[in-house]
Protein backbone atom coordinates (compact mmCIF):
# COMPACT_ATOMS: atom_id res chain seq x y z
CA UNK A 1 0.00 0.00 0.00
CA UNK A 2 1.24 3.12 -0.83
CA UNK A 3 2.28 5.79 2.48
CA UNK A 4 -0.87 7.99 1.36
CA UNK A 5 -3.45 5.34 0.47
CA UNK A 6 -6.41 4.38 2.32
CA UNK A 7 -8.10 1.17 2.78
CA UNK A 8 -11.66 0.34 2.81
CA UNK A 9 -13.07 -2.70 4.06
CA UNK A 10 -16.70 -2.96 3.33
CA UNK A 11 -19.45 -5.41 2.35
CA UNK A 12 -20.79 -6.14 -1.07
CA UNK A 13 -24.11 -4.65 -2.29
CA UNK A 14 -27.24 -5.48 -4.54
CA UNK A 15 -26.82 -3.66 -7.36
CA UNK A 16 -29.58 -1.05 -7.81
CA UNK A 17 -33.43 -3.20 -8.78
CA UNK A 18 -34.73 -0.74 -11.25
CA UNK A 19 -37.79 -2.40 -13.10
CA UNK A 20 -36.93 -6.09 -11.91
CA UNK A 21 -38.71 -8.82 -11.11
CA UNK A 22 -38.76 -10.56 -7.40
CA UNK A 23 -37.16 -13.35 -8.33
CA UNK A 24 -34.87 -12.10 -9.51
CA UNK A 25 -33.51 -9.41 -6.96
CA UNK A 26 -33.77 -12.92 -4.11
CA UNK A 27 -31.61 -14.71 -7.05
CA UNK A 28 -29.37 -11.67 -6.78
CA UNK A 29 -29.10 -11.21 -3.23
CA UNK A 30 -28.35 -15.08 -3.11
CA UNK A 31 -25.38 -14.99 -5.43
CA UNK A 32 -24.48 -11.41 -3.10
CA UNK A 33 -24.65 -13.05 0.14
CA UNK A 34 -22.24 -16.17 -1.22
CA UNK A 35 -19.90 -13.76 -2.64
CA UNK A 36 -19.56 -12.26 0.97
CA UNK A 37 -18.89 -15.38 2.81
CA UNK A 38 -16.60 -16.75 0.72
CA UNK A 39 -15.03 -12.74 1.08
CA UNK A 40 -15.56 -13.21 4.80
CA UNK A 41 -13.82 -17.03 4.55
CA UNK A 42 -10.69 -15.66 3.15
CA UNK A 43 -10.45 -12.47 5.07
CA UNK A 44 -10.74 -14.80 8.22
CA UNK A 45 -7.78 -16.77 6.88
CA UNK A 46 -5.43 -14.37 5.80
CA UNK A 47 -5.70 -12.24 8.73
CA UNK A 48 -6.80 -14.12 11.66
CA UNK A 49 -9.48 -12.55 12.50
CA UNK A 50 -13.02 -14.35 12.88
CA UNK A 51 -16.00 -14.40 10.90
CA UNK A 52 -18.41 -12.65 13.05
CA UNK A 53 -15.36 -9.61 14.19
CA UNK A 54 -15.10 -9.58 10.31
CA UNK A 55 -19.00 -9.06 9.24
CA UNK A 56 -19.23 -6.78 12.30
CA UNK A 57 -16.72 -4.61 11.10
CA UNK A 58 -18.38 -4.64 7.42
CA UNK A 59 -21.10 -3.59 8.40
CA UNK A 60 -20.48 -0.07 7.74
CA UNK A 61 -17.10 1.29 5.62
CA UNK A 62 -14.26 0.44 7.42
CA UNK A 63 -11.45 3.17 6.78
CA UNK A 64 -7.55 2.40 7.60
CA UNK A 65 -4.37 4.30 7.08
CA UNK A 66 -1.38 2.11 6.09
CA UNK A 67 -0.19 1.56 9.77
CA UNK A 68 -3.84 0.31 10.60
CA UNK A 69 -4.75 -2.06 7.75
CA UNK A 70 -1.21 -3.55 8.46
CA UNK A 71 -2.47 -3.66 11.86
CA UNK A 72 -5.69 -5.65 10.97
CA UNK A 73 -3.91 -7.99 8.60
CA UNK A 74 -4.96 -6.89 5.29
CA UNK A 75 -1.93 -5.55 4.36
CA UNK A 76 1.40 -6.57 3.75
CA UNK A 77 3.76 -3.62 3.81
CA UNK A 78 4.29 0.12 3.01
CA UNK A 79 5.84 1.15 -0.98
CA UNK A 80 7.77 3.71 0.46
CA UNK A 81 9.52 5.86 -2.26
CA UNK A 82 12.90 4.28 -1.85
CA UNK A 83 13.77 1.94 -4.24
CA UNK A 84 13.07 -1.56 -3.26
CA UNK A 85 14.86 -4.52 -5.53
CA UNK A 86 12.05 -6.50 -5.51
CA UNK A 87 8.91 -4.18 -6.24
CA UNK A 88 8.43 -2.27 -9.84
CA UNK A 89 6.90 1.20 -8.98
CA UNK A 90 5.46 2.66 -12.34
CA UNK A 91 8.51 5.20 -12.77
CA UNK A 92 10.59 2.58 -12.46
CA UNK A 93 8.88 0.66 -15.52
CA UNK A 94 8.53 3.44 -17.82
CA UNK A 95 9.30 7.04 -17.99
CA UNK A 96 6.28 9.40 -17.40
CA UNK A 97 7.76 11.11 -21.45
CA UNK A 98 7.00 7.01 -22.45
CA UNK A 99 3.82 6.55 -20.79
CA UNK A 100 2.46 10.21 -22.86
CA UNK A 101 4.39 8.85 -25.95
CA UNK A 102 2.63 5.46 -26.01
CA UNK A 103 -0.90 7.39 -25.03
CA UNK A 104 -0.41 9.00 -28.41
CA UNK A 105 -0.19 12.37 -26.12
CA UNK A 106 1.87 15.09 -28.35
CA UNK A 107 3.80 17.71 -25.92
CA UNK A 108 4.80 20.70 -27.02
CA UNK A 109 7.49 22.57 -26.22
CA UNK A 110 6.97 25.56 -23.57
CA UNK A 111 7.53 29.04 -26.06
Amino acid sequence: MLPHATAMLYQPTVPPTGQRQAIEIQIKWREVLAQKQDFLSVLSHTTGHSIAKLDKDMQRPLYMQPLDAIEYGIIDRIIKSEKHEDVKLIDDIKSPEQWDREAGIRTQPIP
